[in-house]
């Protein structure tokens, strides 16, 4: 077996052409801002939930939490999923409880119970999706050129944020947040619609299970335990660990954030998030082309995945950090959108890199188990942040003192990017001890 770039492209299946290839790619992007928005609907609506079920800080962070602990037990089952289904099968029964999950709050009045349980549902059809998710991309797109398709894909979410969150701000506003629910159920089943007859799984992938495909990879499968115990995979998810927790939580709370700590109306905190994804997407695009055309010249992913992962990590980090001396308004949206988007530049960064060391008929298992693992940083980080928030004298300091924190955590998270990333030098061994 070879973990070489030119080991990972078929011999017998013709590069696809890139209108082809970004085209099955897109049915998966859009996918992508469906999942972020389904994830985000429980921030737009947290205030309203919380006047009408009479919801703390600390409850609306435990929804958060539960969703995140099913979201993360269940992702890693996507391999076994991969190995019964093709994506196409495998995708639609999960996004069909997504829709299912965000129409029970919305058709029935059960309070916190009945919100907890909904979260929970929606999180054990997202877990295993992630992996599957990147799996079909990268089933399109040889190694070489796949930071850039994972750049798109880490951008989805603020593409949701621009053009989703300040609508479902205003349905919230207008009509309440029963109808935002209720939108975006009808949007999934309209995507499991179009995405049954169209989709197929492309060149650079495995042959599903259902034996749709003939570019099956090549080589022999590596036990995953030698995958897991390499320095990449610890750096690297001890790295996502730290990204996903940060993540989960703003998820979670930046509209609640922007109201509360800082000071904005719910009308002006939901449009923010879309001038969050705006400088998201502006620093994450034109980074996910640099470094693929950088590795395409011969630059080491450890550079331009590892090393510059580590760095934006902390000093994104440091950003937070500056929260905690409660500056004014938009000098607080100004700090939290730099740090956050220098924080998000890792995620496609160390994903694709974790992608070099996987063969390739197993890529989709062993993200799965990479994805879990981080998933547990969202699992425990909203209810703490929840309760940081809850125990301050007032929430400007809570809220300087949640996100601090978070900018701690994104700090540490750097160091072991720089200490143990190096997916070619972890690709060799593995190569080696299958050999």
């Amino acid at each position: 077996m070879t973990l070489s770039p030119q080991s990972q492209t078929p011999q017998r299946d013709a590069a696809p052409r890139p209108t082809t290839a970004w085209g099955y790619t897109s049915l998966l992007l859009f996918l992508y801002a469906l999942n972020w928005t389904d994830k985000a609907v429980l921030g737009l609506a947290a205030q309203p939930l919380a006047r009408e079920f009479g919801l703390t800080t600390a409850q609306i962070g435990l929804l958060g939490s539960a969703f995140y602990l099913a979201f993360a037990i269940s992702g890693f089952f996507a391999g076994a999923l991969q190995k019964r289904f093709s994506a196409k099968w495998a995708l639609a029964l999960l996004v069909t409880t997504w829709a299912l999950a965000m129409f029970a709050p919305m058709l029935a009045v059960g309070g916190f119970a009945l919100l907890l349980a909904a979260r929970v549902v929606l999180g054990l059809g997202e877990g295993p999706a992630g992996a599957l998710l990147v799996g079909a991309i990268y089933s399109w797109h040889p190694h070489a050129k796949r930071g850039f398709p994972s750049t798109i894909a880490t951008g989805m979410p603020s593409v949701a944020k621009i053009a989703l969150a300040p609508v479902l701000a205003l349905i919230i506003a207008q009509w309440g947040w029963r109808w935002a629910f209720g939108l975006l159920a009808i949007m999934t089943i309209a995507w499991v619609l179009i995405w049954i007859p169209l989709w197929k799984d492309g060149p650079y992938g495995r042959a599903s299970a259902a034996g749709e495909g003939a570019g099956a990879a090549e080589g022999p499968d590596v036990p995953l335990r030698k995958v897991l115990l390499t320095r990449t995979f610890i750096g690297a998810s001890t790295a996502m660990f730290a990204t996903y927790s940060i993540i989960s939580a703003m998820i979670t709370f930046l509209p609640t954030y922007f109201e509360v700590g800082v000071g904005f109306s719910q009308t002006v905190a939901g449009s923010l998030l879309g001038v969050v994804g705006v400088f998201t997407l502006l620093t994450a695009l034109p980074t996910g082309l640099v470094t693929d055309r950088a590795i395409q010249h011969g630059s080491s992913s450890r550079l331009v995945r590892g090393i510059l992962s580590g760095v934006v990590l902390i000093v994104g980090g440091a950003f937070f950090g500056f929260l905690l001396t409660q500056p004014s308004q938009w000098v607080a949206v100004a700090f939290y959108i730099v740090g956050f988007s220098l924080i998000n530049i890792s995620n496609p960064l160390l994903t694709a890199g974790i992608s070099e060391i996987c063969p390739p008929r197993q890529t989709s298992a062993i993200l799965g188990i990479f994805m879990g693992i981080h998933y547990f940083g969202a699992l425990i980080t909203p209810a703490v942040v929840g309760y940081i928030v809850d125990a301050a004298p007032d929430p400007a300091t809570g809220w300087g003192r949640g996100l601090a924190s978070l900018g701690v955590l994104a700090a540490l998270g750097g160091v072991a990017a720089l200490a143990l990333f190096n997916p070619p030098r972890d690709a060799r061994r593995l190569m080696g001890d299958a050999t």
